[in-house]
C-alpha cells in the first residue's frame, strides 16, 4: 500500500444511505404489550418473588415501548451533547482531583510510617495507573477507522480495553500481594522484636479526613451526573462506586492508624493487620476484575431484556416477515456487542426488497450504541439444517423437528 493511502486521514462518519424505514407499530403488538403491564395496585397484592418478576417485565414493556417514540430513522435522533459533557468534566476532574490526593497520601506515609496508610495510596496509585492505561486505550481506539488501522485491524480495536484491563489487574493483584507479604513480615518482627507503632500527628490526621472528605463529595457528585443519563454516563457510575469505596477503605485505615498509634499494649497490631486486609480487599477486587475482562473476551451473552430489545426491532423489520430464525448475541467489546441474526422472509419476495429489509435493520441495529456489529442474514425457510456446522456449539441440537412451521424465534443460541 502506497505511502499516501496510509498517512490519509480517517475518513468523516457519514449518514448510511437511505433505505425503507422499519414497518409501522403493529397495533396488536402494542396492545399485548399495554395489557403484560401491571400497576402499582396490583403489584402490592402479589407474592414478593412474583411481584419483582413482575416488575421487571414491566421495566422491559416500558423499554419496548420507548421504540415506538424513536425516530423512524435512528440517525435522525439528537446527540446527547449535554450529558457527554457533564461525564467528560466530571471524569477529568475526578482525575486531577485523584492525582491531587494520592500525592497527599504519601505525604502521610512520610510522617506517619504507618503500613496501612502506604496501603492506601497504593491503592491511590494503582487507581491513576488503571486510568492512564484506559486514556491511551481510548486514545488508540478512536484512531481505528484510519485504513491504515483498518487494514491490520479489519474488526476494529473494540476489545483493546478488557486485554489492557484484564493485563493490569494481573500485574496489581500481584502487587497487592507482594504488599500483604511485606505486611506479613512487619506483623512477625513486631511479635518476635519490639512492635513499631506508627505515628498519627495532627497533619497526617488531617490529612486523611480531607481524603475521605474529598471522596465523599465527589462519590455524590458523580452519582448525580450519572442518574441524569445521557452518553458516556457509564464511566462516571464507576468512577461513583470507586469513589464510595475508597471513603470505606480511607476510614478503615484511620481507624487503624489511630489504633495502632495511641491504643494501649497490643493495639500496634491494628496496623500491618489492616494493611494486610486492605491487600487482600484489592487483590479479591482485581480478581474480579480480571474474570469479568475474561469473560468478554471469551463472548459472553448479554442480559435477557437487551436480547428481547433486538428481537422487539427485528420483529418491526417488515409487516412481511415472516420470523426470526436465529438471534446470536456475543461481547465484541468492554461494553459492545456484535448481533447475528436470521430472518425468514418470503420465498417470492424479490431480492431488491428482501435486501432493503435487511439493510434497514442492519442500520437500526448499529444506531444502539452497545451494538458494535449486526450481520443480518436472509432466508426464505427454517426447516435447514443450522449455520455454522463445522462449529458445534452453534449448530442446531440434534433430534430438533423442522416440520413445524417457521418459528418467530427459534433461539439457537444467544
Amino acid at each position: 500500500m502506497s505511502p499516501a493511502v496510509d498517512d490519509r486521514e480517517a475518513p468523516e462518519f457519514q449518514r448510511p444511505p437511505a433505505h425503507p424505514p422499519h414497518a409501522t407499530a403493529n397495533p396488536l403488538l402494542l396492545a399485548a404489550l399495554r395489557v403484560g403491564k401491571v400497576d402499582e395496585n396490583g403489584l402490592r397484592k402479589l407474592p414478593r418473588r412474583v411481584r419483582q418478576y413482575q416488575e421487571a417485565q414491566n421495566a422491559l414493556i416500558d423499554d419496548l415501548l420507548d421504540i415506538e417514540d424513536a425516530p423512524s430513522n435512528p440517525w435522525d435522533a439528537a446527540p446527547e451533547r449535554d450529558g457527554s459533557a457533564r461525564a467528560r468534566f466530571a471524569t477529568r476532574a475526578s482525575f486531577g482531583i485523584n492525582v491531587v490526593l494520592c500525592l497527599i497520601k504519601y505525604v502521610a506515609f512520610i510522617y506517619s510510617q504507618s503500613y496501612v496508610v502506604l496501603a492506601s495510596a497504593v491503592d491511590s496509585t494503582m487507581d491513576l495507573v488503571s486510568g492512564g492505561v484506559l486514556f491511551c486505550q481510548a486514545r488508540a481506539a478512536a484512531g481505528q477507522d484510519r485504513p491504515k488501522v483498518r487494514d491490520k485491524y479489519p474488526t476494529g480495536l473494540s476489545r483493546l480495553e478488557p486485554v489492557s484491563v484484564l493485563i493490569f489487574a494481573v500485574l496489581m493483584a500481584a502487587l497487592s500481594l507482594q504488599f500483604f507479604y511485606e505486611s506479613t513480615e512487619a506483623l512477625i518482627a513486631g511479635l518476635t522484636k519490639s512492635p513499631k507503632r506508627p505515628t498519627a500527628g495532627p497533619l497526617v490526621i488531617a490529612i486523611i479526613v480531607t481524603v475521605i472528605s474529598t471522596k465523599f463529595d465527589l462519590h455524590i457528585w458523580c452519582e448525580r451526573v450519572a442518574s441524569k443519563g445521557g452518553a458516556d454516563t457509564g464511566p462516571v457510575q464507576a468512577l461513583a462506586d470507586d469513589h464510595r469505596n475508597d471513603v470505606i477503605s480511607n476510614t478503615w485505615g484511620l481507624a487503624a492508624l489511630l489504633t495502632a498509634a495511641m491504643g494501649p499494649g497490643a493495639c500496634w497490631v491494628a496496623d500491618p493487620v489492616g494493611a494486610m486486609l486492605i491487600s487482600v480487599f484489592l487483590v479479591y477486587m482485581w480478581a474480579c476484575t480480571a474474570k469479568e475482562q475474561g469473560t468478554i473476551l471469551v463472548g459472553v451473552a448479554p442480559s435477557t431484556s437487551f436480547i428481547a430489545r433486538l428481537a422487539y426491532l427485528a420483529l418491526k423489520a417488515s409487516p412481511e416477515l415472516v420470523g426470526i430464525d436465529t438471534l446470536r448475541v456475543y461481547s465484541a467489546g468492554a461494553e459492545t456487542y456484535t448481533v447475528e441474526i436470521d430472518l425468514i422472509l418470503p420465498p417470492e419476495m424479490l431480492h431488491r426488497d428482501a435486501h432493503d429489509i435487511g439493510q434497514a435493520l442492519q442500520d437500526r441495529l448499529e444506531a444502539d450504541a452497545a451494538v458494535a456489529r449486526a450481520f443480518v442474514h436472509l432466508d426464505w425457510e427454517a426447516s435447514h439444517v443450522g449455520e455454522h456446522l463445522g462449529k458445534p456449539s452453534l449448530a442446531r441440537p440434534r433430534g430438533l423437528s423442522y416440520d413445524a412451521e417457521a418459528p418467530l424465534l427459534d433461539k439457537k443460541g444467544t
